[in-house]
């Protein structure tokens, strides 16, 4: 899953006051970082138990984030989720801002893969395959007598 994020002119990397951007997926963290989108402090990644790669751009106030997840079969669900804690690493830190001063979204969004390659067959796959190779059978049978 690739994604963009964007910030609006004093969204906090790690100083006073600390911004922080999650995403889970299926009820799981697999990502957060923080970044000085113009609102001053240190840009890090916080979690990366997948091995995502980062790219931050100053000039844009972006970072591009590129994490390896796998989806299961079916529905899943991807959250966004910011947080600005009033402690941080056993450090006071100045908790949220409020919208009028803090904000950021996301500029795009893809999730790309290879169903096919992925794939799992379900039981009933299995169960109808063994249903259309007896009707075959049958018919074989049938026909030589």
């Amino acid at each position: 899953m690739t994604l963009q994020l964007q910030g609006f002119n004093t969204l906090d990397g790690d100083n006073g006051f600390i911004d922080i951007f999650h995403l889970s997926v299926d009820g799981t963290e697999v990502f957060s970082g923080t970044w000085d989108l113009g609102g001053g402090g240190a840009n890090r990644v916080l979690f990366n138990p997948n091995g995502a790669t980062v790219t931050f751009a100053a000039a844009t106030r972006t970072v591009d984030i590129s994490v390896p997840v796998s989806f299961v079969n079916g529905p899943n669900s991807v959250v966004f989720a910011y947080d600005s804690p009033t402690t941080f690493e056993g450090t006071s830190r100045a908790g949220p801002q409020g919208l009028a001063d803090e904000g950021w979204g996301l500029n795009s969004v893809s999730i790309t893969g290879n169903a096919a390659v992925n794939a799992v067959p379900e039981p009933e796959s299995y169960a109808l395959m063994l249903a259309g190779l007896a009707a075959v059978g049958l018919l074989r049978r049938r026909r030589k007598a």
